[in-house]
């Protein structure tokens, strides 16, 4: 049963991708999200071009550290306190919002509030 509402969800997921083909978040409310650009900053840094992946989100080495540790915590199977992973979740969240709300209120080109984009925008008019 696990399985059937994972496969659900991941379906539900690419149908609303496919439907709105940009951040789901901008769709609906009109603005950015914190990790808007991720994508392609990350996709620019595998292509090495570090200078658009800075562009389209700074925060990028960070995620690529994330992944690592994270799978190095499950390889050698390191278990972590609850007061850590706190931590680690509090301290990481201030940096994104920060950078968040640096890059929406500074003129960011990929951070930015267009009420016109929304889904409802669209259809009330």
């Amino acid at each position: 049963m696990k399985i059937i509402k994972k496969v659900i969800f991941i379906l539900l997921i690419a149908v609303i991708m496919k439907l709105f083909y940009k951040c789901p978040i901008a769709c609906f409310f009109g603005i950015s999200c914190p990790g808007c650009g991720m994508t392609r900053a990350l996709i620019a840094a595998a292509q090495l071009d570090f200078e658009r992946a800075f562009y389209y989100h700074p925060l990028f080495p960070l995620v690529i550290i994330l992944i690592i540790a994270a799978g190095v915590i499950y390889v050698k199977k390191i278990q972590l306190s609850s007061r850590v992973k706190i931590i680690i979740t509090v301290v990481l969240s201030a940096i994104f919002f920060s950078v968040y709300l640096y890059r929406l209120f500074h003129g960011s080109d990929i951070v930015k509030i267009d009420w016109e984009y929304t889904v409802w925008y669209k259809i009330l008019n």
